[in-house]
């Protein structure tokens, strides 16, 4: 819930005014364990433009490989090259079909 104009509003988890659709070609440097990701991205599909004018954005990230399938990440959105839209904080696990050893 979130207050705004003196009135309560239920505040959705998901709604359509948040769907987006983006390409983003990137390389990823490896150092170790410590995965540097950087991208150019184009978004294909963006309903609404609060803070960014623009379509094209950036994104870099660092990823460490806890063990050989858990990783642990941390990345930014940007546009311009210096205003930040989205941080991202994740948590994963990789599900192969090849046998590890």
């Amino acid at each position: 819930m979130y207050l705004e104009n003196g009135f309560v509003y239920d505040k959705k988890r998901f709604s359509k005014n948040q769907v987006l659709a983006s390409i983003i070609p990137s390389y990823r440097l490896i150092m170790g364990k410590l995965y540097v990701n950087i991208g150019a991205g184009y978004y294909l599909f963006k309903k609404t433009w609060k803070y960014d004018k623009t379509p094209f954005f950036q994104r870099i990230g660092l990823q460490y490989q806890v063990t050989d399938r858990l990783f642990a990440s941390f990345g930014i959105n940007a546009y311009d090259f210096h205003v930040a839209n989205y941080l991202e904080w994740k948590l994963g696990y990789t599900f192969s079909k090849k046998a590890r050893k």
